[in-house]
C-alpha cells in the first residue's frame, strides 16, 4: 500500500504521536504495526480470533509492504476473514488477500461494501 495512505489510517488509532518521525527510521516499530494490524484484519478461524505477527516489512518508492503470520493451534474447518485497511477513507478501497492454509489457497477481494468472507474448508 501507499506509505502515506498507510500512515494516515495508523493515524486513526494512534494519533497522540508523530507517526512521520517514528517511522523515518527503519526497522519499523513492530508493535505498532501490529496494533494496527489487528484493528483492522479480524482473521476468525472456527470462530476464534487469531492474532497477527508481523513477519517483515520494506519500505521503497513511497510503497510499505508488510508480511504478517497468523498461527492456529487447531485444525480449520472455517474461516472468516473482515478487511478493514482504508476502508474509512476510500469507497472504492480494494482489499486483496490469498488465504492459504495446508492444501487451500483462495484469493479475494475486499471492499467497503464486502469487507468480509468465510470459507469452509474440507
Amino acid at each position: 500500500m501507499e506509505f502515506d495512505d498507510f500512515l494516515k489510517d495508523l493515524q486513526t488509532i494512534d494519533d497522540d504521536r508523530n507517526l512521520n518521525k517514528i517511522f523515518s527510521k527503519q526497522p519499523f516499530p513492530t508493535d505498532l504495526i501490529n496494533m494496527y494490524f489487528n484493528s483492522k484484519v479480524f482473521i476468525y478461524v472456527n470462530k476464534k480470533l487469531l492474532i497477527g505477527k508481523l513477519l517483515s516489512a520494506n519500505l521503497t518508492d513511497n510503497e510499505i509492504i508488510l508480511n504478517l503470520i497468523y498461527k492456529s493451534d487447531k485444525k480449520p474447518k472455517s474461516i472468516t476473514v473482515r478487511n478493514m485497511i482504508l476502508t474509512g477513507w476510500y469507497s472504492d478501497q480494494s482489499n486483496l488477500m490469498i488465504i492459504r492454509v495446508i492444501n487451500f489457497e483462495k484469493g479475494i477481494k475486499l471492499t467497503p461494501e464486502h469487507n468480509e468472507e468465510t470459507f469452509n474448508i474440507k
